[in-house]
């Protein structure tokens, strides 16, 4: 028995070795694991971080090239020299010489491919060692002509009811919804992925006399972009000292036309904003003017003197709130829509002050933060006639049409809803509106990602 108890003991040793290396071979295995693990995290991360400051050059290069330096066609690049940018010619196969910088996270390096009204961006970002590549085509937004394939236009979607009809091709990055004897009347596309729905007695016609009706299921599927707003110096350089002019006793020339009682129209030059109400008109008689909030209401008007082309920018609510409070979010009717910049109620209208075609076009700034809002209800009419150039443009404004209000022209919106038998009609003039000339401005139609390694031309491998 003693002989038995010794060799336990003798057997007791090992097992006991062997229990802690398999105790510590699991630990090794936790161990590993966690740091395999914390080195994807790490990894991860930096892949997602490169991608940022690809990302950031482009967003250098787009900054440059919508400043308002324009460079000779000889010279079409924009290269950072310091603080400042000078211009430079192209190099092989039309590139720009590379630019690089840092966003704080990493590095980037990109370079430009100017064409006409179109540039090319491919930028490398750099972090620890980690790359990644991209490619991004920006159309220039002066000089297009918006509303060639449709009259009604907007980002994210329209929604018709209540009787409600457009009289026009129609176009969206969203649905079309139609319903409660709601009609599209002309060839519509919706966006990518989304579809043009019918109920309660709706339908979707192949003309604009709503006379051959199409399924819904053969709209046409489209990418659809509306470029920004580019309003120049309009904030600044207007013709708003006419109704400043108008407005006041005895009031110095050139002036707008006050029709009715001229206490029914009031304007306040510092913020911008022009009520006009009590069967009382204004006229205006110059070409440009930049407005924060129009209201027009009880059978008021806003006439076009005969034979001038006016151009209205609503500029940013960004702009116009300072300070805050003076543009505020006041629409108890649609507060979920932002700030109403344009509200046209109870007989309201713009048109000639003759009756003959009017030629106004009407832009919104708007914003990527804050929400905007256009507001035509009651009766309303925007030139009654649809034989002009009249144009509503707002890609980041919200329009609402309701109460038999009846609109002319060529709009474009970031949505648009109608209802209670709201009609919106087009002409081939509004269809051939161009937008303003004005200094180049890029927005981007294109982006696509690369393989990491850097190639020549720079595109390749995208």
């Amino acid at each position: 028995m003693r002989s038995l108890a010794g060799g336990q003991r003798g057997f007791a040793v090992p097992t006991v070795m062997f229990m802690l290396l398999a105790a510590f071979s699991v630990v090794s295995i936790g161990v590993v694991a966690s740091i395999q693990a914390q080195s994807g995290s790490v990894r991860d991360q930096q892949t997602k971080s490169a991608l940022t400051s690809a990302e950031a050059g482009i967003s250098q290069a787009l900054l440059h090239y919508n400043g308002d330096f324009t460079p000779p066609a000889s010279q079409p690049c924009l290269v950072p020299s310091g603080s400042f940018v000078g211009a430079a010619g192209v190099q092989s196969g039309g590139w720009c010489a590379a630019v690089t910088g840092s966003d704080g996270a990493g590095t980037f390096t990109y370079q430009v491919k100017p064409t006409a009204g179109t540039i090319e961006v491919v930028s490398s970002g750099n972090v620890s060692g980690v790359t990644r590549r991209v490619d991004v085509i920006a159309k220039s937004v002066s000089g297009q002509q918006v509303f060639l394939d449709a009259g009604v236009k907007t980002q994210n979607g329209i929604n018709l009811d209540a009787n409600a009809a457009i009289h026009s091709g129609s176009a969206t990055g969203g649905d079309l919804t139609l319903a409660s004897n709601s009609k599209q009347c002309g060839l519509a596309s919706v966006g990518v992925g989304h579809h043009l729905t019918t109920a309660g007695n709706a339908a979707y016609y192949q003309q604009m006399g709503c006379t051959t009706q199409l399924n819904p299921s053969s709209v046409t599927q489209q990418d659809i972009t509306l470029p920004p707003v580019n309003q120049g110096d309009a904030a600044t350089h207007n013709d708003n000292v006419r109704i400043t002019n108008a407005v006041a006793a005895n009031g110095p020339s050139p002036k707008d036309l006050i029709s009715g009682n001229k206490s029914d129209v009031t304007w306040n030059a510092t913020t911008r904003q022009l009520t006009v109400k009590n069967n009382s008109s204004l006229t205006l008689t110059g070409q440009t003017y930049s407005f924060c909030k129009l209201t027009l209401k009880s059978n008021s008007a806003l006439y076009i003197a005969a034979g001038q082309t006016v151009n209205i920018y609503f500029d940013s609510p960004e702009h116009c709130d300072v300070p805050p409070g003076t543009l505020p979010v006041d629409d108890s009717r649609h507060p979920e829509l932002g700030t109403t910049q344009m509200d046209l109620a109870s007989n309201s209208r713009i048109t000639s002050a003759t009756g003959t075609p009017a030629k106004v076009a009407i832009y919104f700034v708007g914003s990527q933060t804050r929400l905007t809002n256009l507001l035509m209800s009651s009766n309303t009419q925007i030139a009654g006639s649809c034989v002009q150039n009249f144009i509503i443009y707002a890609p980041l404004t919200h329009i609402e049409l309701n109460s038999n209000s009846q609109y002319c022209g060529a709009l474009a919106g970031q949505s648009l809803h109608m209802d209670s038998n709201a009609e919106i009609f087009t002409d081939t003039d509004s269809q051939a509106f161009v937008l303003p000339g004005t200094a180049p401005h890029y927005a981007v139609s294109q982006f696509v990602e690369c393989t990491a390694a850097s190639a020549s031309p720079p595109n390749t491998g995208c």
